[in-house]
């Protein structure tokens, strides 16, 4: 991320953001380019002075209070921890994962009431499809 400085708006402007005047290329100079511990250490005080900010907030009820701050310590603890054993962050299954026709998830509905059943198939016990031939068709 990187600040430039506007001579004629004597504004600086950052260029990530796309808050770029008009003005032509030699009035616009690079004044500091920030690196990303910086950036990071940036987000991480104004995330911790928001949090903070909402943790404080006189209409709160204390049950609410605590239970944010626990949630806090929660998130903290989880985030120094992955941080300090460097694993990667659980990811979402890809959208190319193999398929699997064994194991499917169906809603039923039993008197209203919906229910999570999982129903195993395999590729003997699926419905098998039959194609007819054009001239068999015509002949029913």
């Amino acid at each position: 991320m990187s600040m430039v400085h506007c001579k004629h708006h004597r504004i600086n402007y950052c260029i990530n953001h796309g808050l770029l005047c008009s003005c032509e290329p030699e009035l616009v100079k690079l004044v500091y380019r920030y690196s990303t511990k910086e950036l990071d250490q940036f987000d991480r005080q104004l995330s911790e002075l928001c949090r903070s900010r909402d943790i404080d907030t006189p209409q709160s009820s204390s049950s609410q209070v605590s239970r944010r701050r626990h949630l806090l310590s929660e998130t903290s603890s989880y985030q120094s921890k992955n941080e300090e054993t460097k694993e990667p962050i659980e990811q979402p299954p890809s959208l190319h994962a193999p398929y699997q026709p064994s194991l499917f998830k169906r809603e039923v509905i039993n008197n209203g009431r919906i229910k999570k059943k999982t129903l195993n198939f395999t590729p003997s016990s699926m419905p098998s499809v039959i194609v007819k031939e054009q001239s068999e068709m015509i002949d029913e």
